[in-house]
């Protein structure tokens, strides 16, 4: 029947590798991947969860900010920050450049180009989170291979309201 763990860590790497073709990440997150081997086999079906929830929560803040008559550009570009320092580290590229976009607009205090580049932002994160979604699905599979957890019951499902809840 061959190796289906084998067969499994191809499948994910090459959704891996089609998501660093297409510009939504860069080496950083295949290292991050790769952080595994030290951190523990579970390190990155918790840690990108994490990222998408916590990612997801500023959305919403910076979405009421948005809302608001008078923008607040400090605290619209606060969310900024925290975004971009977790997607650049990460590898999360095409989100890292939208945070980036976003701040400059913040530092502009232009808020119709705020605006267009918030949409984008969200664009990009939910288009990242879209791809990533199956490929933390194969690892919590692969982890259950390897005998080093249960596979969830529930992967990639999410809390009500839609937030970030993915295998962990």
């Amino acid at each position: 029947m061959g190796d289906p763990r084998g067969a499994m860590q191809r499948e994910l790497y090459a959704g891996i590798s089609f998501m660093e073709q297409e510009g939504i990440v860069d080496e950083r997150f295949i290292m991050a991947y790769q952080l595994k081997e030290r951190s523990g086999p579970r390190y990155f079906v918790e840690t990108i969860p994490l990222f998408c929830t916590n990612t997801e929560a500023s959305i919403a803040l910076m979405t009421d900010l948005m809302q608001l008559p008078i923008l607040d550009y400090y605290s619209l570009d606060q969310h900024c920050i925290k975004i971009r320092g977790s997607s650049s580290c990460l590898g999360i590229h095409k989100l890292a450049v939208a945070s980036k976009d976003l701040r400059d607009a913040c530092k502009a205090a232009n808020r119709p180009q705020c605006a267009y580049v918030f949409e984008n932002l969200k664009r990009e994160y939910y288009n990242f989170k879209e791809k990533v979604t199956p490929i933390l699905k194969l690892e919590c599979r692969i982890i259950a291979l390897e005998g080093n957890g249960p596979q969830p019951a529930a992967a990639g499902t999410s809390t009500a309201g839609g937030s970030g809840a993915m295998p962990s």
